[in-house]
């Protein structure tokens, strides 16, 4: 949807423009939570932000759930898109100068026309949900009591217009009600009311912004399903019938090396199939019955096939769904294949929180778990998403280049 916004003029660092609706961007989104995979048209959803209150109104369909004492700042690019979504908790006050540090060196990264990869916490509490570069303008937004946002945003945005930022009116939310404390002219105790275009959007695609942070983490935990006696039986099952496959790949005469070698193809082979079952029933929304998908969540701990799964050209978004789904199901100390891949994901698609979660979810069970530890080590480095596809590339390209395991 079109929108046009008044162009800002060139305003001393700490001056929010006075030329500008300063809430009038686009919103792509929204993001989802597991109902139903999005991401799968070409183009996401747009919505017009036209007020303070349709900013705040917006904020938990990209987030995924309703914040509560949190930080959040969105970044609009030079089309009037919100291209950078960061969340933090809300800091106490001898933890404002830390935030404020974290958020200038992750700005740093965007004033340098790249995404930024940097967690906006350093006690590792912050998420954010990468967008493409080219921003411009700030909207700072503190979730809480008066006491405790309103210094933190004052810390924020003198720290931001330093960095050169050019800074909207902060906005301060609470009980459900939007303040703009320093702006005469903008809203004091408004209710926030529904976003007509993002709830009708959501609504179509079947998904709902999560209660709160907490809600949102609890996806990754075990689902009634995974202590049910159906899917008990079903992993049981799925034990057998890899035996069977083993059994069945080896030659009785063959070395050792070469009967393992026969086991990973085969492994490989039969999981790849399984796995482009998965990944095209998640398209529409669809999980695999008990049994596949106890079958699938035990090859996923071999190598061979999470290395396809991480490869895999399906939409990241179809991705995350469906590995979310196996996350739930899972029984618990079989986690690790399908909650690393879940982590993985989740960082590839910017949604840290999330990626936070289920690598926790696995190192529980699994502490030297390859990929739940990389997932962490890469954010830990503020290494950006954008460059998963230079690892893609280079992963496919040797790949193509080595024989069959």
């Amino acid at each position: 949807m079109s929108h046009n916004a008044d162009t800002p003029q060139h305003q001393p660092p700490g001056e929010p423009s006075q030329h500008r609706s300063p809430h009038r961007d686009h919103v792509t989104g929204p993001q989802t939570n597991r109902e139903r995979p999005d991401g799968l048209s070409p183009e996401l959803p747009v919505v017009a932000v036209t007020t303070a209150n349709d900013l705040a109104a917006v904020i938990p369909y990209l987030l995924g759930f309703h914040p509560d004492d949190s930080i959040v700042v969105l970044v609009a690019g030079d089309d009037h898109r919100i291209v950078h979504i960061i969340r933090a908790d809300l800091p106490e006050p001898d933890e404002i100068g830390d935030l404020t540090d974290a958020l200038q060196a992750a700005f740093g990264t965007v004033l340098a026309d790249r995404p930024t990869g940097s967690d906006a916490s350093p006690a590792g509490n912050g998420d954010h949900l990468h967008r493409p570069p080219g921003s411009t303008v700030v909207h700072l937004l503190g979730y809480g009591s008066p006491r405790r946002v309103r210094p933190t945003l004052a810390a924020l945005r003198t720290s931001l217009a330093t960095a050169g930022l050019d800074l909207s009116w902060p906005l301060r939310i609470t009980d459900g009600r939007v303040w703009a404390d320093d702006d005469p002219t903008g809203p004091h105790g408004e209710p926030i009311g529904d976003h007509p275009e993002a709830g009708a959007v959501a609504a179509y695609q079947g998904v709902a912004p999560l209660p709160s942070k907490a809600a949102y983490i609890a996806q990754v935990e075990p689902g009634p399903a995974a202590f049910s006696a159906a899917t008990t039986a079903a992993f049981e099952q799925a034990e057998q019938r890899l035996y069977r496959l083993a059994a069945t790949s080896i030659e009785p005469n063959s070395p050792a090396d070469r009967n393992r070698q026969l086991i990973r193809v085969a492994l490989r082979t039969t999981g790849t199939t399984l796995l482009d079952q998965a990944l095209r029933q998640a398209e529409h929304g669809q999980p695999l019955d008990d049994d596949n998908a106890a079958l699938l969540t035990l090859m996923l701990h071999a190598p061979e096939l999470r290395d396809v799964a991480m490869l895999h050209p399906t939409n990241p978004a179809v991705q995350q769904w469906a590995w979310l789904d196996l996350t739930q199901r899972a029984r618990p100390g079989d986690v690790g294949g399908v909650g690393g891949l879940l982590a993985i994901v989740a960082w590839r698609r910017g949604d840290e929180l999330l990626a936070r979660a289920a690598a926790a979810r696995v190192l529980a069970v699994e502490p030297t778990n390859n990929l739940a530890n990389l997932v962490l080590e890469l954010m830990a480095r503020h290494v950006p998403p954008t460059v998963w596809s230079e690892v893609l590339a280079a992963r496919a390209a040797s790949n193509d280049e080595a024989p069959d395991r």
